[in-house]
């Protein structure tokens, strides 16, 4: 079974299995205000959940996209998405998210994907201008055990990355190129190769972060080309927790311009602030198994599916995709 809806608004598309499907699991095209739920896209010779063309406002909450050839979740061209609390294993890349802003990445499991657990990046374009995303919060995220990065992302503006867990990726932990303002922090990055981090035409302010044997033990766990970045909270002057750290003087990272950690952290720390997930309640929709639909929906497309019904009430709900969003949001700072 496989899902494709084109123009449709206010669905919750809940509970089904599209599984094994010849392209994608699920497939919206300039699609609004709908909610992912619950859904198995597994096996698909493409993508296990796709929006793209101008799909913006949609949530992807709960689905299981495990073993597609491409992606497991897809977003292009679509601003204000939450992805949340999804599993995406098995595949090429985990999450991939291209052109599009006010992305919120919270609490998904991503491992064993055979390249980068997420995959956020921007797009040059043909005139060879650099098109950014901007506002991009990853929360409570784990990537694991992926054949590349835990996470990888280029051409990005005004990105969070907080309290994340990103362990034995068989690349570097977090990798970024053209990555400018906001914050690293309180993310536990373990047992990454070569790096835990590494940066490159990159500024942020990298902080309370805990590295914890990254690499082989023989160079410094992050790189930083050229030293844009501060690896310290500017205000409280608080740096990162690294596992080879001598314990006195800064921490020294690789790189050309010996960018360094001026004050490391002689414990590891944790943060206490949680973020909340994107719920829908009964009052949002009615509820049977499979697709529902309350909504409209001008065109669909699908082996097994074809939208119906009329709409009973017009619902045009936020999804909470601007409350609780950017739980850490500091614009960088001076020293």
């Amino acid at each position: 079974m496989s899902i494709g809806l084109y123009r449709s608004s206010s669905l919750l598309i809940e509970n089904n299995t599209c599984s094994p499907n010849s392209m994608y699991g699920i497939d919206l095209s300039e699609s609004t205000y709908n909610i992912i739920k619950m859904n198995n896209c597994s096996s698909a010779d493409d993508i296990g959940i796709r929006l793209h063309s101008t799909s913006p406002h949609n949530v992807i909450l709960q689905n299981i996209c495990s073993r597609n050839i491409n992606r497991g979740i897809s977003v292009t061209t679509s601003n204000n998405i939450t992805i949340s609390g999804n599993i995406c294993q098995g595949n090429k890349d985990g999450i991939w998210v291209a052109n599009s802003d006010d992305i919120n990445v919270f609490h998904n499991n991503l491992f064993n994907n055979s390249r980068d657990g997420m995959r956020i990046k921007g797009d040059e374009g043909a005139s060879g201008s650099e098109l950014y995303n901007y506002r991009i919060n990853v929360t409570g995220n784990k990537a694991y055990n992926n054949g590349e990065t835990g996470l990888y992302g280029y051409l990005l503006k005004d990105i969070v990355v907080f309290n994340n867990e990103i362990i034995a990726n068989n690349d570097d932990g977090i990798s970024f190129t053209s990555v400018f303002e906001n914050e690293v922090c309180y993310n536990l990055i373990q047992s990454n190769k070569p790096f835990g981090m590494d940066v490159t035409y990159t500024r942020l302010i990298i902080h309370n972060n805990r590295f914890i044997s990254n690499g082989n033990g023989s160079v410094p766990q992050a790189e930083d080309e050229e030293g844009l970045s501060y690896w310290y909270d500017t205000i409280t002057k608080k740096g990162n927790y690294w596992s080879d750290w001598s314990g006195s003087g800064s921490y020294q990272l690789a790189g050309a311009i010996n960018a360094t950690d001026l004050y490391p952290l002689s414990e590891m720390t944790t943060s206490t602030t949680t973020t909340t997930t994107p719920v829908t309640t009964e009052s949002d929709v009615s509820s049977t198994d499979g697709l529902i639909q309350t909504g409209t929906s001008d065109k669909s497309s699908s082996e097994e599916f074809q939208t119906s019904g009329f709409l009973t009430f017009y619902i045009l709900i936020p999804l909470i995709l601007l409350a609780g969003i950017f739980v850490v949001k500091r614009k960088p700072r001076r020293p």
